[in-house]
This record gives structure tokens, C-alpha cells and sequence, in this order.
């Protein structure tokens, strides 16, 4: 039987910024609920890393108890993901902010004519229809 993992102490100030993380809407939903398993332990002190693990939503004991050694060791940034290799970002912050911006304006707001409803819907039904044919 594997030994009971507990939570480290925590300092006023982390356990404030855990319970903001635990219910934030603005921050990523695997930050919250990785948040949630440690505010679970702290809730009820006597609360194994397994429990804690279910009541944040996860399926299985395993993310919780690696989320509680990752907080143990790190603190709150051993919640957030590891930095990840991959191809470099081509453009800048401001450059995709600018085209995300532009991507949710209203074509008719940047002088674009309307589209058809009608015809969008019988264009993305015919392409359906050849998807299953």
C-alpha cells in the first residue's frame, strides 16, 4: 500500500492566491482544477491526494497526487505547465492579438458586404451531403 501524501504548509499568502486560482474563470480550466485538488486538502486537512483528485474532476488518483508533489516542491508554479519544446512563435504578441481582434469583428463592420444565410446554409449542407455520399 503506497503512503498517505500530504500537503506542505502553506504561507497566508499562497493559500489566498490557491483559493483565487481554485475559482478563477479567466484562467486556464487545467490551472483551476489542478488548484482545486490542492484547495480540497486544504479544506480538509485529513484528505488523501486520491480524494482530492476525484473531487477536482479528474478520473484517476494519479494527476492529483502529481499535482500535490509538483505543488510540494515547486508552489503555485509547480501547478502551471512545464515549458514545452516546439517550433518558435513567427509573430509577436501584438500581431496576434491584432489578428485575433480583426477575426472576431463582423464582416459587415469592415465594409464587407452581408453574406447570404440561405445560401451559407444550403452550401454547408451540400458539403455535408458529399462528406457521407
Amino acid at each position: 500500500m503506497s503512503r498517505l501524501l500530504k500537503l506542505r504548509s502553506l504561507s497566508e499568502e499562497e493559500e489566498k492566491q490557491i483559493r483565487q486560482l481554485a475559482s478563477s474563470k479567466t484562467q486556464s480550466a487545467c490551472l483551476v482544477q489542478r488548484a482545486k485538488v490542492i484547495q480540497h486538502m486544504l479544506d480538509n486537512t485529513k484528505m488523501s491526494a486520491k480524494e482530492a483528485s476525484f473531487l477536482a474532476g479528474y478520473k484517476s488518483d494519479l494527476p492529483g497526487r502529481t499535482w500535490v508533489k509538483r505543488f510540494n516542491e515547486k508552489g503555485i508554479n509547480g501547478l502551471r505547465d512545464k515549458q514545452r519544446s516546439g517550433h518558435p512563435l513567427i509573430h509577436t504578441q501584438d500581431i496576434r492579438s491584432c489578428l485575433i481582434s480583426l477575426a472576431l469583428q463582423k464582416p459587415s463592420s469592415l465594409g464587407y458586404p452581408a453574406m447570404d444565410t440561405a445560401k451559407t446554409s444550403d452550401c454547408f449542407q451540400g458539403a455535408v451531403r458529399s462528406l457521407y455520399l
